[in-house]
């Protein structure tokens, strides 16, 4: 296996489980939120809004996708080259 496909491999893969850990939480799962979201006292300094969150997990899951296709793992012809 090259290197670079590894890195596509294991970089959409990151995006991907960061996607669905979005999805976990925009739907009320509390899985390392209290790891993850800043606190005072206790308590959140902020809450986001499950669209946002769902935004968020759209935007990750596009990029666990572009990145195995721009490294020619899927799709080896799009976009074309021009050189």
């Amino acid at each position: 296996m090259k290197v670079n496909v590894g890195v596509a491999l294991a970089l959409a893969a990151a995006f991907a489980l960061l996607s669905a850990l979005h999805v976990v939480w925009a739907f009320g799962g509390k899985l390392a939120s209290s790891a993850v979201l800043p606190t005072v006292e206790g308590r959140p300094t902020f809450r986001p809004s499950p669209a946002m969150t769902l935004l968020v997990a759209a935007l990750l899951a596009a990029a666990a996708l572009a990145v195995p296709v721009r490294g020619g793992l899927v799709l080896p012809s799009f976009p074309p080259r021009l050189a």
